[in-house]
Order: C-alpha cells, then structure tokens, then sequence
C-alpha cells in the first residue's frame, strides 16, 4: 500500500526524497516476502488432488481477479487513471488487462498460475525446482531479460519465492518458533536495511544477483519483523484483512489522487513529505469500510467466491452451506 500510495503522490508532484529511498528499499521485501509467505501456506494444497485444487484455490483466486478487473474497469471509466490508463476505454481493452495485466490485482493472478504450476512441478526434486526457478528469478530481477507486463514479469521473478515458502515451510516454521520475532528482527533487519541502503547508493541494484541476494536477506528479517508486529492487536487485525485491504486500497488511492491533482504544485510539494503515509492510511480505512459495509448488507462474491459458483464446483453428492 505504501508503494502505491508514493506513486500516485509522486506522479501528481508531491514526491519525497524520503519516501522514494523507502519505497527502493522495501521492494527488496515486499513482493518475494508475499510470495514466499503465501507458498509457506499452499504446501497442504499443492498435496491435494488437481480436482481439490482447482476448486479450492485456483477457481477462487481467477473469480476475485476477473470480478475486481471489472470492477477496476468501472471505476477508472468514470474517474481518470493517473496511473493505469490502460485500465478504461473500450471492451478490447477490458480483455486486454485480464491476460495481460499490469494492475495492482495482477498477484491472484500469478498465485492462481503459481498454485497450478507448483502443482505440476510437485513430481520434480525441490532442489531442481528451486535452482530452475531462481536463475530465472535472477535474470529477471537483474532486467536482464524485460516484458511489457508487471503480471508477466511478476510470474518470472517470484515463482521461486513461492516455490522457497512451499518447501521449506517446516524450516521456515521451525526456525521462527526457534529465534522468535524479537531476535531475528533485531538481528537481522539493521543487516538487510544496511546492505539494501549501501547497494542502492553504489548503484548495484541492476548487478545480476545483487537484488535476488538482497531478497534472500530481506526474508528472514521479513519474517522476523511481521512477528514482532504481530503481537500488537492492530496489526494482527490488518493481517486477517489483507484482501479487502490489497484489492479496494488503489480504487481510493485513484480517486484521491485526482482531486489532489486540481491543488497547486507548490501547495502539493509541501504536502511531500506527509502525504504518503497520509494516503496509505486512508486508503487502508476506507478500503476495510467497504469491507464492513458489503459485510454488513451481506453482498458475497466480492472477496470469495459467489454461492451460485460453490455449488456448481462443489463435487457431485455433496452440499454447499448457503450464508
């Protein structure tokens, strides 16, 4: 959220030095710490029976995609998209950001591709399924290799990480519940922090293997700082509301943006400095409101799948419970 929140203030003039230099640091954390985390939870899937599989996790994650590219479509037809201009116009359009999305949503899509892929991999040793995927992972990281798609992109350079959660989710367990969050945060963070800070300063982030090693480095102290922030009740909070949070915070970001747009540079570059943490505070609210309300006036679908698509995937002979 932090990320998107410092694009769209950046690209209506209010961009701060501060936050351009965390918003570089974090990107060696933030998306392979995701994947690696969302793998660590898919072993018990990948296990299953394609059938299982399919309806338990892929057809979800394609339902919430393509529902919310919709959803993304309609808002930026009535509201301009300073960003993500791609995402209004004309059907082909439409079309287009569902195969080849460059949106915020595009990680349904790649978990969706990646619990199939992982799955079709599963007869391989791990270690040829991590060194494969993570000389991939490092070309692409290294832009050695580009596509004109943040999805497809994505895809190339994080598979590994979910790959790394998936089967060292009993070392990873073990290890966390071993040195506890305090002490690899502790440990491990001023490290990470400090080797991101000095690569970035000597420009070595595009060296092939420097931001591939980086996130090696971020992810157990990745790990180790979201224990410690667990502990507090409103980020454990937040933690069980991650979809709502990941899939409306950019529609209110949008919006915001483009009335901000209208104010003055001068008026927006006084703003810099605060009005990215700003933005992700209030798109975080009104993104968990809307959550809130839909929850409250029963509307399903929106974050899980819909009643009427559980009972057609459900196996023959079995019910679907109706809310």
């Amino acid at each position: 959220m932090l990320t998107h929140a410092y694009g769209y203030s950046a690209i209506i003039g209010a961009e701060s030095e501060l936050w351009r230099s965390m918003n570089a640091l974090f990107a060696t954390l933030r998306m392979p710490m995701f994947f690696m985390l969302a793998g660590l939870f898919a072993t018990s899937w990948i296990g299953r029976s394609w059938s299982e599989l399919l309806r338990g996790k892929v057809i979800l994650l394609m339902w919430v995609y393509l529902l919310w590219v919709i959803v993304r479509f309609l808002f930026f037809s009535l509201v301009p998209s300073l960003i993500y201009p791609s995402e209004s116009g004309s059907l082909v359009r439409l079309f287009a950001q569902a195969v080849w999305s460059s949106m915020p949503t595009w990680f349904l899509y790649a978990l969706a591709a990646f619990f199939v892929a992982a799955k079709a991999l599963s007869k391989l040793r791990a270690i040829t399924q991590l060194v494969a995927t993570g000389a991939i992972s490092i070309v692409f990281m290294a832009d050695l290799i580009t596509l004109p798609s943040s999805l497809w992109t994505g895809l190339a350079e994080y598979f590994f990480f979910f790959l790394l959660g998936a089967h060292g989710s009993s070392i990873i367990r073990t290890r966390a519940k071993t040195f506890g969050g305090k002490t690899v945060a502790f440990a491990l963070v001023p490290i990470w922090i400090a080797a991101a800070w000095l690569c970035q300063q000597a420009n070595l982030l595009d060296v092939i293997g420097v931001r591939f090693a980086l996130s090696i480095l971020a992810l157990p102290a990745g790990v180790g700082l979201g224990l410690l922030l667990s502990r507090g009740r409103l980020t454990a909070y937040l933690g069980k509301n991650t979809m709502p949070i990941y899939l409306a915070h950019s529609l209110v970001l949008g919006g915001v943006a483009v009335l901000l747009s209208g104010l003055p540079l001068d008026s927006l570059q006084t703003m810099a400095a605060w009005l990215t943490p700003a933005l992700t505070v209030a798109s975080v609210a009104v993104s968990l409101g809307v959550h809130w309300l839909l929850m409250r006036m029963n509307v399903r679908g929106v974050y899980e799948t819909p009643g009427w698509l559980d009972r057609k995937i459900a196996p023959r002979g079995t019910s679907v419970a109706t809310p």
